[in-house]
């Protein structure tokens, strides 16, 4: 149980194991895999394009407020998080075209690769589970919202349960640090007189440091217990995931 809660290293001696499908034969990458990542990575970058487009219909003065949201914090990371990822996927597959080897420096981008997506996918189930039980009001179902605030959480759970990537409990630590550094962008952010788009002095109703702080300390305290759960849920699935994949080839796990 230890072994669970105890926090691991982001390391393995060969991370480029992991980026492939966990559905596939043999060590190489498919050609399929690339395409799944390639459209998935594309998908993704397109419609936060889209969506920064929109910006262009509201006051000069607020667009640059798209930053102040941690939702779009988390749909933006991820995107840079599956680039990064797609990329060098593509790197590893052309090394294995052409036998070459995977150097050092190869390896720590890998590493830090595995490491952003613990850090993202984990966000990303959060701010859709958040919004869809907390915050959806039954009023804006545009695409723009079903992006942010679904398709995100969707695709952290399903390329999860694609790919190779491992999902260790001993990582939880990885979980935590892109939502404590958004709390500490929204303290100095509300500390400097900042405003949301409607002129409020808070982005959130929940985060109000002005008349509430106490209750909002309690409430990122409570956030982040919830997102640590989550880690733990993909844990669940990935062993999930490796147990139907056992079950399905066994003959890859035969020693």
């Amino acid at each position: 149980m230890l072994h669970l809660i105890k926090p691991k290293p982001i390391f393995h001696p060969q991370p480029a194991q992991h980026f492939k499908s966990k559905w596939q034969k043999g060590d190489k990458i498919t050609v399929w895999y690339i395409v799944y990542q390639c459209l998935s990575c594309i998908f993704l970058l397109s419609s936060v394009i889209y969506t920064w487009t929109l910006q262009k219909d509201k006051p000069a003065e607020s667009r640059w407020k798209y930053i102040i949201y941690l939702t779009h914090w988390g749909i933006v990371t991820l995107n840079a998080t599956v680039l990064l990822e797609t990329v060098l996927t593509l790197v590893v597959y052309c090394k294995q075209r052409t036998s070459g080897k995977v150097s050092s420096g190869l390896d720590r981008a890998l590493h830090i690769s595995w490491g952003m997506s613990h850090a993202t996918y984990s966000c990303a189930v959060f701010i859709t589970g958040l919004y869809w039980t907390l915050l959806y009001t039954g009023e804006d179902t545009t695409y723009t919202n079903i992006y942010q605030h679904a398709l995100q959480g969707v695709y952290a759970v399903v390329d999860q349960l694609v790919s190779a990537r491992p999902w260790e409990g001993g990582h939880w630590w990885v979980c935590p640090i892109l939502p404590i550094v958004y709390v500490i962008f929204n303290v100095i952010f509300w500390a400097a007189g900042g405003t949301n788009d409607k002129g409020e002095d808070f982005v959130y109703p929940v985060l109000n440091w002005t008349e509430n702080p106490g209750t909002s300390a309690g409430l990122i305290f409570g956030a982040l217990l919830v997102l640590i759960c989550i880690h733990y849920i993909l844990v669940g699935l990935t062993h999930l995931r490796d147990k139907v994949h056992q079950q399905m080839f066994p003959q890859q796990h035969l020693v």
